[in-house]
């Protein structure tokens, strides 16, 4: 006598009906756009803070975080007050040096951290402006190696294709940049394109902002606008705009 048993529930084994499923992104690719004293360092500085603070160690695991970064400068360094008082500790464990033609294939080997590349066109000037072997693989195995990147740069024509073709997130000070530059160079060149030209308005109406620990912070940020690629969706940060998740809907605040 055969005797069948049903399934216990909790060892069943749920396979997703789609064979290319995949789980959902936590990981992030942040690219900043601006040209010099616009808060492009200065705001990756606090989301870098942020970072640094929800990876809290587990004494169950050997998961080991950490922040590896080019800093030119210092901005995610130590921070001292004029009295020479540390105000903010230093972010980076690991620096990039500039002069290391394969800085890109060792990012490759990382695991678990935040990669800062402040400026990555200065990275490139090693490899005679030419992106360098291992970048491309870099970015896109970020996502399966737990690993975050943000990066910046003055200009959209000066950011490696690698770079461009996987952010997730950009963020959009004010800049000299034309349409073309951003159509030639970002894949997601409409909504930057509105982005840049909301900022580029309302910098020239209410100045660039500066950072609340600075002397010279009158109550205005520095303002930029939230692209993000997934979502197709504007966010406006420090200026008196609202920004619903169509682009034609980005209005002024009544």
């Amino acid at each position: 006598m055969t005797i069948i048993r049903k399934p216990d529930p909790r060892r069943i084994t749920i396979i997703p009906s789609n064979p290319i499923f995949k789980p959902e992104r936590t990981n992030f690719i942040k690219g900043a756009v601006g040209v010099n004293k616009t808060g492009k360092s200065s705001v990756f500085r606090e989301d870098a803070e942020g970072w640094r603070s929800s990876r809290i160690p587990n004494l169950y695991s050997d998961v080991k975080y950490q922040v590896v970064g080019y800093d030119p400068q210092n901005v995610f360094g130590e921070q001292r007050d004029e009295k020479g008082n540390i105000i903010k500790p230093g972010l980076i464990d690991l620096y990039i040096e500039l002069d290391d033609p394969h800085w890109a294939l060792r990012l490759c080997e990382l695991r678990n951290c935040l990669v800062i590349l402040d400026e990555i066109k200065d990275l490139m000037e090693v490899t005679g402006g030419r992106a360098p072997k291992g970048l491309l693989r870099f970015f896109s195995q970020s996502f399966y190696n737990n690993v975050d990147i943000m990066w910046t740069v003055h200009n959209p024509i000066l950011a490696p294709n690698a770079a461009t073709s996987y952010t997730t997130e950009y963020y959009i000070f004010l800049t000299f940049a034309k349409e073309g530059q951003f159509k030639k160079s970002i894949p997601n060149f409409t909504l930057v394109t509105v982005a840049s030209s909301e900022v580029n308005e309302y910098v020239k109406k209410h100045g660039r902002g500066a950072h609340k620990l600075s002397s010279e912070y009158k109550g205005q940020g520095f303002p930029h606008i939230i692209v993000n690629c997934e979502k197709q969706t504007l966010q406006a940060i420090n200026m008196d705009k609202e920004v619903s998740n169509d682009i034609r809907d980005f209005v002024p605040i009544k």
